[in-house]
């Protein structure tokens, strides 16, 4: 979700969180966006946007992908006037992502551990936001989805 939020060209990304948890945008709405956006030469969030989608697409599909869509921009805005925690905050939140991860881990405690890592990924997000990790600097969302990702790779 941050990498799109901070790249929304990241098709990578974008493909992951899509229907994580499910918003019913099925593989053949997203197949159909998949060769507009690359008819048009544009990112998959990108075509979402177009007017044009909508001779490739149509119901519910386009529709809950337009939602989805709002939401994220919604999301991105927040951000960036300068309320990140709280909008970071909201992104768990709005997706109902603990209700999810009850509803798919093996078990409740499976459960419980993977909300853990959110929420210490959640809180090591607001203290770099924060300014408390390295430099003491307050960051960017965009500068601590940056560090992240160049963690995740060093891995």
């Amino acid at each position: 979700y941050l990498r799109v939020l901070v790249n929304p060209d990241d098709d990578n990304a974008f493909l992951r969180i899509v229907n994580t948890p499910r918003r019913e945008i099925g593989p053949v709405t997203l197949e159909k966006l998949g060769s507009y956006a690359n008819m048009r030469g544009k990112s998959l969030f990108e075509a979402s946007f177009e007017m044009g989608l909508e001779q490739h697409l149509s119901g519910r599909g386009l529709e809950n992908l337009r939602r989805f869509k709002q939401w994220l921009v919604a999301i991105a805005d927040q951000a960036e006037r300068g309320n990140t925690v709280e909008a970071v905050r909201s992104l768990v939140r709005d997706i109902h992502y603990e209700d999810w991860l009850y509803e798919t881990s093996a078990s409740p405690k499976a459960a419980e551990m993977r909300m853990k890592n959110v929420s210490d990924l959640y809180s090591w997000i607001v203290a770099d936001l924060e300014g408390e990790h390295y430099d003491q600097e307050e960051k960017t969302l965009k500068e601590v989805v940056q560090r992240l990702t160049l963690r995740d790779m060093m891995e």
